[in-house]
This record gives structure tokens, C-alpha cells and sequence, in this order.
């Protein structure tokens, strides 16, 4: 099942997001808000993470997802 984030604030998600990430070895999704996307696609290249984000049918609705740069891609 996706996580659901969209309830969260940017910072709660931020926290969400540090503790999920250590726990994964590789790609993370959640489901999240435009807001939220815009707060990942600006961190979270900054820390390693390639963000893809998928537009749902829900309103205001997104699949966020955080993949690790390999090596090479860094």
C-alpha cells in the first residue's frame, strides 16, 4: 500500500520522509499534494534522490516518487 501524505505539513513530511528513506534501499512513493511536490522536487536532488512525480485522478493528488542516484548518476 502507497503511503498517504497528504495531510502532512511540508515540514512533518520532510521528517516522514528522512525516517522512510533510511528504512528503503531503494525507491520510496507516497502519495501527496502539489504543495508537497514542490517542496521534494527542491530538496531532495540536493540529497541523492531523483524525484518522479505522476499526476493522479484525484483532485490536487500525486504519486511522488524518490529514487537513489546511482553512482554514475551523481
Amino acid at each position: 500500500m502507497i503511503p498517504d501524505f497528504r495531510e502532512e505539513s511540508c515540514t512533518y513530511l520532510m521528517l516522514r520522509l528522512k525516517v522512510a528513506l533510511k528504512k528503503e534501499k531503494g525507491a520510496f512513493s507516497f502519495l501527496g499534494t502539489s504543495t508537497q511536490v514542490k517542496t521534494v522536487e527542491g530538496a531532495f536532488p540536493k540529497s541523492g534522490y531523483a524525484v518522479d512525480v505522476t499526476c493522479r485522478e484525484e483532485k490536487d493528488t500525486y504519486l511522488i516518487t524518490l529514487t537513489p542516484f546511482s553512482k554514475k548518476q551523481e
